[in-house]
């Protein structure tokens, strides 16, 4: 009996991801399944069922009956009849065959009406950024820590100055690819670079940063120069345009999606 139960549980679940798949909300996907599973149910006979109150049960039969999912009956009590599913899907791929070709030509000439650069629009400030603290290198090699002695030669700032080297380098080859990428394919396909860049970039922003305020010591934290600025306003790049862990995780999500089958 148990495995029985669990098995109508999960066959409804099924259905009802398969309604909303077909543009029903959640709530409207309940109530056109008790009246599918039924063949004929009324509010009150719905309410029991899936322990709505009869108000909320009107509103979205309200909804229902306006698309033409359902239909009324004139007798009292009222009862209400669903429309064949095959119907509604057809009538469903219709709209979206409909909505596709207005896409393809009405909103891709609204689209098309000015050229985006993404090279200057997606993190255009925070390479300016990226480029402009190699002031690092500028101050280890004026710097003189002992006679005869400059910063440059320590090996720990030239870690750095290679690590952020690259790590730009990286971070600027991921820009081009994904601006490439949406210039060619359109944004929805590119969504997986557009996340990497979102927190690849950011992350590299605070670090290297970070690097050239340790290579200017404690002038790097004070307002005499630039870096300070820098960290305490930039540092929020890793939120304003997403959190890194949401990038991350959707990142994830579409790599992994690929894996199912």
């Amino acid at each position: 009996m148990v495995t029985v139960n669990k098995y109508k549980k999960s066959k409804t679940s099924s259905h009802l991801q398969i309604l909303e798949k077909l543009g029903f909300s959640n709530d409207e996907a309940l109530v056109y399944h008790t009246i599918l599973s039924s063949k004929e149910s009324t509010v009150g006979e719905m309410s029991r069922s899936i322990n709505f109150s009869r108000a909320k049960i009107y509103g979205i039969i309200d909804n229902l009956l306006s698309e033409g999912i359902i239909v009324e009956s004139g007798k009292h009590p009222k009862s209400y009849y669903p429309i064949d599913p095959r119907e509604i899907a057809e009538k469903r791929l219709k709209e979206v065959e409909e909505a596709t070709a207005d896409a393809q030509s009405d909103l891709y000439q609204l689209y098309q009406s000015k050229k985006v650069d993404y090279l200057e629009t997606l993190t255009v400030k925070d390479m300016e950024i990226l480029s402009q603290v190699v002031s690092m290198c500028e101050r280890a090699t004026s710097r003189e820590i002992a006679k005869g002695t400059m910063l440059s030669e320590k090996q720990t700032i030239q870690n750095w100055i290679a690590e952020s080297r690259a790590e730009i380098n990286a971070a600027r080859l991921l820009v081009q690819d994904a601006a490439k990428k949406i210039d060619s394919q359109g944004t929805y396909k590119t969504r997986a670079e557009i996340s990497i860049i979102k927190f690849y970039c950011a992350n590299v922003l605070q670090k290297v940063v970070d690097n050239a305020i340790q290579v200017h010591g404690a002038l790097g934290v004070t307002d005499d120069i630039i870096l300070s600025s820098y960290y305490r306003h930039e540092r929020a790049s890793r939120i304003y345009d997403g959190a890194d862990e949401v990038h991350k995780s959707r990142l994830a999500r579409l790599i992994l999606k690929s894996y199912k089958h």
